[in-house]
């Protein structure tokens, strides 16, 4: 069943995930709210430091993990926007969540020579981002590459949400111990076994993400505005992103619309949060969830949260045939990204619900 309690500090934390302020105590009250075993005499509990890189993933790779080990009181964590020595002295353990900062690898020099265990996260091979992903040229022409490269040799471990995304790392750094933690939802932050969908909408495609799947929009969009033509009550849901991509050149700036050719007033767009009780209320609109992925390196070496999500509030999966899907049995998958096979496929969820 959904968890209050855990909800609350979630929701504390997520109001201040873009400002700047750090969620050390919020987790801490986290932490000091749970009825945990108590230890016997003597025995001390391991620290964990984690320091938070990539807020926009931090469901997954820290609170998921982290708020479910707190439970456990052979642990110890603190959750850290910023980089405090004190904390750094203080830990058993330093997770870097990709993160990355001047002072970051001196800083883990003196943990591993005193003995620490330090572990770089990521759940994304920013080093094979493709030639039209937005943020290649700003990344590519920063040290974030360079610094990367130099925090991980160093720390000589780290973990990755996929099989796939170790294998493309293992080559890079064929000295680093690579250990694969996928990603999971709790159950207690996402959904009660009593949630039932809800049909306002008609019969509802959605999707949920952010503005650098583009191009991966573009694949499907087509067959969805096809779709419309015939199903009258066909609608298209977006969370967090509405398919519009705006950039500069120069004086002038422009925009572009991955879903050109759907009606606006076809389209239904949830914005502003992504916190996981509040986005699983928009995703309970959804009917058929679709997961279009383009193929290179970046993409095949991605997670399969859009599956996890849908799947948690029993909405089936159309995907790209590619690495992060083909594991799970139930997902439709599209080879090649047919363009007659997304039709068919998404064609056949429509007019059969039992499916």
């Amino acid at each position: 069943m959904m968890s209050d309690k855990s909800n609350q500090y979630l929701t504390a934390i997520y109001n201040k995930k873009w400002t700047g302020l750090d969620w050390q105590n919020d987790f801490q009250e986290y932490c000091d709210s749970l009825d945990r075993e108590v230890l016997s005499e003597g025995y001390e509990p391991k620290k964990i430091l984690v320091l938070v890189g990539v807020i926009a993933v931090a469901y997954w790779r820290i609170f998921t993990p982290f708020m479910e080990l707190a439970k456990d009181p052979r642990f110890d964590i603190r959750i850290s926007t910023t980089l405090n020595p004190d904390n750094i002295e203080w830990a058993d353990i330093i997770y870097l969540q990709r993160f990355i900062n001047k002072d970051i690898n001196n800083e883990v020099k003196k943990a591993i020579d005193k003995g620490k265990r330090v572990l770089y996260d990521t759940d994304d091979y920013i080093h094979g981002l493709p030639i039209r992903h937005p943020n290649k040229r700003e990344i590519d022409n920063s040290s974030c590459l360079t610094d990367t490269d130099e925090l991980i040799k160093t720390c000589g471990e780290m973990t990755v949400s996929m099989p796939y995304l170790k294998e493309l790392y293992q080559k890079k750094y064929p000295k680093a111990k690579i250990h694969v933690l996928q990603n999971y939802l709790r159950t207690e932050d996402w959904l009660s076994p009593m949630d039932v969908k809800k049909e306002v909408f008609g019969t509802v495609i959605g999707w949920a993400g952010g503005a650098t799947h583009f191009y991966d929009l573009q694949i499907v969009a087509p067959v969805i505005q096809e779709l419309m033509e015939e199903f009258d009550d066909l609608k298209m849901l977006t969370v967090n992103y509405n398919g519009i991509e705006r950039g500069r050149q120069g004086a002038m700036t422009w925009y572009r619309d991955a879903f050109e050719g759907i009606p606006h007033e076809r389209r239904i767009e949830f914005t502003g949060t992504d916190h996981p009780n509040i986005l699983r209320k928009y995703q309970k609109f959804i009917d058929v969830g679709i997961a279009p992925l383009e193929f290179n390196e970046f993409n095949k070496a991605k997670s399969n949260v859009k599956y996890i999500e849908y799947s948690s509030t029993f909405t089936p999966t159309v995907a790209t045939d590619i690495e992060p899907y083909q594991k799970d049995l139930s997902i439709a998958k599209i080879k090649n990204n047919r363009y007659d096979k997304w039709h068919t496929t998404l064609r056949d969820l429509i007019m059969h619900k039992d499916l």
